[in-house]
């Protein structure tokens, strides 16, 4: 297969691990700065809010310009952003863990465009393909969130132990730029026709239909919420998100694989948000329970969802990617303010009422699926 693929998922098991130190403590310390589960759910929607505004200029540039470029200073506003998490906790305040979270998300609206792009371009089968990468991807965040099981319970789960995870979560963060120096971009977007710079209708219906049915995918962070809502230890909330990522990472060749041979693929995605009302029906019964099978729906949703672009035979893939991430992160936001307001009433409540939501949409992604049977050309 083609070295970026190797490249692309070196730099996201590097970028995931750093992530994953810091991702499953997050919330636990805006809890302990006086962040309400509602001030959680700004935060985690503004940043994906202005991520979203920037994917279709990202997609749009990195389709007219060198994409490498793009990718690497993605990759490294990410890098940066994660130091003003430190701020954060010094001073007491939560506004830089906004600031922090903004910013990482704006990095990765710049950079995933042109990198699941070339991505995409690199092997005709796109399933294996997006399923490698995700697997790395997600290695680095088990690897990430096996640290900080450890770490607590070599040093105790206590708020200076918090602190020092912030500080060592740089160091991964700023390695994963340097594989990016190596990735090769073959294609010359500039020289792309007029008519196949045209985005075909069905795929703007696609966007649509998946930004409907995914407005009851919320962020990992309400799960850690239950956790803590469940009165289970750091220790344990991060066993939880251990376990997360190790089944997130077991499915994504598989997943992958499956896309590749499976003729029907929307049907595929219709019973991923099956499997996403039953993880959110279990989360609230048990945190364990629902956190694996979180895994399980993430690896379907994510490696089905980017594969699912390239379905559509459009030349200019930097600019789809664009609109997909917009769909996608526009569903995110929404959800996850959706649900900081569903959660003033009881998370237990507010899970078993996303549940109803996504299986709703799954019968809806299932309709569109009996319609849509044939690939397009």
């Amino acid at each position: 297969m083609n070295k970026n693929i190797w490249l692309f998922s070196l730099t996201s098991f590097l970028t995931d691990a750093s992530s994953e130190i810091i991702f499953p403590i997050l919330p636990l310390l805006l809890t302990i700065i006086g962040a309400s589960p509602v001030d959680i759910g700004f935060i985690e929607g503004l940043s994906e809010f202005l991520s979203n505004v920037l994917r279709i200029p990202a997609g749009n540039l990195a389709s007219t310009h060198k994409a490498k470029t793009l990718i690497i200073g993605g990759y490294l506003t990410s890098a940066i952003s994660k130091s003003l998490y430190i701020s954060s906790v010094l001073l007491n305040t939560w506004f830089f863990v906004l600031l922090g979270r903004s910013l990482d998300r704006v990095g990765k609206a710049i950079r995933t465009p042109g990198r699941d792009a070339l991505l995409s371009s690199s092997s005709s089968k796109t399933g294996i393909v997006f399923g490698i990468h995700r697997t790395a991807d997600t290695l680095g965040a088990f690897v990430g969130s096996l640290f900080v099981l450890w770490f607590f319970y070599r040093f105790g789960s206590n708020e200076n132990s918090l602190k020092l995870l912030l500080m060592i979560a740089l160091i991964p963060a700023f390695l994963a730029i340097i594989p990016l120096l190596f990735v090769y971009e073959k294609e010359n977007y500039a020289n792309i026709s007029k008519q196949d710079n045209i985005i075909p209708k069905d795929f703007y219906i696609f966007c649509g239909v998946l930004f409907l049915c995914s407005l009851s995918n919320f962020s990992y962070a309400f799960y850690i919420l239950l956790g803590k809502a469940k009165n289970l230890s750091y220790f344990n909330i991060a066993l939880g998100y251990v376990m997360f990522n190790l089944i997130y990472a077991i499915f994504g060749i598989p997943v992958g694989k499956l896309y590749d041979i499976v003729k029907n693929k929307h049907l595929l995605f219709s019973i991923t948000l099956l499997i996403l009302s039953i993880t959110q029906l279990f989360a609230s019964i048990n945190f364990y329970i629902g956190f694996l099978m979180f895994g399980v729906f993430s690896a379907f949703y994510d490696v089905i969802g980017r594969a699912l672009v390239s379905f559509y035979k459009i030349s200019k893939r930097s600019k789809a990617y664009g609109i997909y991430g917009f769909s996608v992160g526009s569903a995110i936001l929404t959800a996850n303010l959706i649900m900081g307001v569903l959660s003033k009433f009881g998370i237990d409540i507010a899970f078993k009422t996303e549940a109803g939501i996504s299986f709703i949409s799954a019968i809806a992604w299932y309709i569109k699926s009996v319609l849509q049977t044939k690939p397009h050309n």
